[in-house]
């Protein structure tokens, strides 16, 4: 087996295993160069248990074009006459630059793909794409309209045939009310595609104002026990806030013919400076072992990393997400990031 790329190397083992080390670069090495900023998601509470690989796709960004149909890498070639997603995959790339790019440039800044270990590395990611949406069809009011008249609705849909999950009628129905019910100041932010995960349907992440979070869960999620959720939400105010805004949660909620009743809690520092406290109450919380919090912030601190051209890459965390089903969190996860790699 190859040895792991020097950037993964130094990702503390308290956080990644050097098994998974060798697999995430052998994992890179088969895929396209496609992305500048790779992300990690860790087990707070498992040391060296590493969920998942991200890489975020910009539609400004030249090496995005790595994934169109008919390029030169021998890699996308490869992995579509394997999978079925890859192709799919790259037929959206085609969209979102060219075919569609008027209709779907302008809602779709970016997306991710994410590649799992569940127990083995997955090479056929799952899509989480951003959207944008227009402030009016965000209003109340507006959402009162027919969903299919809806520009911004209709895209969602359009994105997930383009990505092979088009949504039957009951499960439309289900996408119309997390749209629908959305209270004043909430934003329907990203849309996923869970491929790697028979059975899982899609996933919708929202910003909510915190206080309407309860509220929405109730009406929208009747599986998920929304007055915990509160709780959990009330608990961590002090210490963290939602989105890069202050004023609101990123809710994630996965979405088929019915809700299921898991609900996904983005947390972030109040401040630049807040990481060690969120991880330290993580850790009185016993979601976090002491070790990975000590890992995190070594991570955090080494914010450069000279390359061999004489560039930098930059280091940061970007959030933990807590995953809560029934009337306690089942985990913590953390998400860090590398940005401009040296290398794959």
């Amino acid at each position: 087996m190859r040895a792991p790329s020097a950037w993964i190397d130094v990702v503390p083992p308290e956080l990644c295993s050097q098994e998974d080390k060798h697999a995430v670069a052998h994992l890179l090495a088969n895929l396209p160069p496609c992305s500048r900023d790779i992300g990690l998601e860790a087990d707070l509470s498992r040391p060296a248990h590493l969920y998942a690989v991200g890489l975020a796709i910009k539609r400004d960004d030249e090496c995005t074009r790595t994934l169109l149909p008919g390029g030169k890498d021998f890699r996308l070639h490869k992995l579509a006459v394997r999978s079925a997603v890859w192709r799919r995959l790259s037929a959206f790339v085609l969209a979102w630059l060219h075919l569609r790019a008027r209709a779907l440039g302008s809602r779709v800044p970016f997306f991710f793909l994410e590649f799992d270990h569940r127990p083995n590395w997955e090479y056929a990611p799952c899509t989480f794409v951003a959207l944008d949406w227009p402030l009016a069809e965000l209003e109340p009011r507006f959402r009162q309209q027919a969903p299919l008249a809806v520009p911004g609705f209709q895209a969602v849909l359009e994105l997930l045939v383009l990505l092979g999950n088009r949504a039957q009628p009951l499960e439309v129905a289900r996408l119309v009310q997390c749209w629908q019910q959305l209270p004043e100041g909430g934003v329907w932010s990203h849309v996923g595609v869970l491929s790697s995960r028979p059975g899982a349907g899609r996933r919708v992440s929202l910003l909510l104002p915190r206080g309407a979070v309860a509220a929405y869960l109730e009406r929208v999620v009747p599986t998920a026990n929304s007055a915990r959720v509160g709780q959990i939400l009330q608990r961590y105010a002090t210490f963290c806030h939602c989105d890069t805004g202050g004023k609101r949660v990123q809710l994630e909620l996965d979405v088929g013919e019915t809700f299921s009743g898991r609900v996904g809690l983005s947390l972030l520092p109040n401040e630049s400076g807040g990481w060690p406290a969120l991880l330290g109450v993580l850790v009185r919380d016993g979601l976090c072992d002491p070790r990975a919090a000590q890992a995190a912030m070594s991570w955090s601190r080494g914010t450069l990393t000279p390359g061999g051209d004489g560039s930098s890459s930059v280091r940061y965390l970007s959030h933990v997400k807590l995953v809560v089903q029934g009337m306690h969190p089942t985990s913590a996860k953390l998400y860090m990031g590398l940005r401009h790699p040296p290398s794959w």
